[in-house]
């Protein structure tokens, strides 16, 4: 009885040092597609950005007079 304590303990504790140092492999993945989307955006590469979105016509406005200030129009090839 003591050994499964012991064992859930360290499971539980492992988990929240996990948890505490962001080790998610999802949010790993996910947080390298939007800095590179960003990147992406910051270099002026509209169209790498939206490429997969949509295979019809798109168009997208990024509002103000920034690094992501356009208007981009995709259309089906």
């Amino acid at each position: 009885m003591n050994e499964m304590l012991l064992v859930l303990m360290l499971i539980i504790i492992l988990a929240n040092f996990v948890i505490a140092q962001d080790l998610n492999p999802y949010h790993y993945i996910i947080k390298g597609v939007v800095k590179q989307n960003f990147k992406m955006v910051q270099e002026h590469r509209y169209d790498a950005v939206l490429k997969g979105i949509s295979n019809v016509k798109l168009e997208h406005t990024f509002a103000g007079d920034n690094s992501l200030g356009a208007h981009v129009v995709i259309k089906k090839a």
